[in-house]
C-alpha cells in the first residue's frame, strides 16, 4: 500500500534518521498499523516514533507516486 500525501510527508521527515518525540494517535496510529513506524505507547499519545524498514519501502513507493519536493523554493515573480 502506498502512503497518502500527509503520511508521505511524515515518513519523509522520519526517513532521514530522526525520531518524532511526541506524535498524536490519529496521525501515528495508521502508520503503526501498516508497520511503517515503531513507537512507545504513552496512552493518549505516542513517543519516540521511528521509521521501520517497511516504512522506508513505503516511502520509496510514495516518492515514485508523488515525487520529491523541490530543494529550493521558487522565487516570486515580479508583476
Amino acid at each position: 500500500m502506498i502512503p497518502g500525501e500527509k503520511q508521505y510527508r511524515l515518513l519523509r521527515l522520519l526517513g532521514n534518521g530522526c525520531a518524532l518525540v511526541v506524535g498524536y494517535r490519529r496521525e501515528i496510529g495508521p502508520l503503526l498499523r501498516h508497520g511503517w513506524v515503531t513507537a512507545d505507547d504513552k496512552g493518549d499519545h505516542y513517543a519516540w516514533v521511528r521509521i521501520t524498514p517497511t516504512g522506508l519501502r513505503a516511502l520509496a513507493d510514495a516518492v515514485e507516486k508523488y515525487g520529491l519536493p523541490d530543494l529550493l523554493p521558487e522565487k516570486e515573480k515580479a508583476a
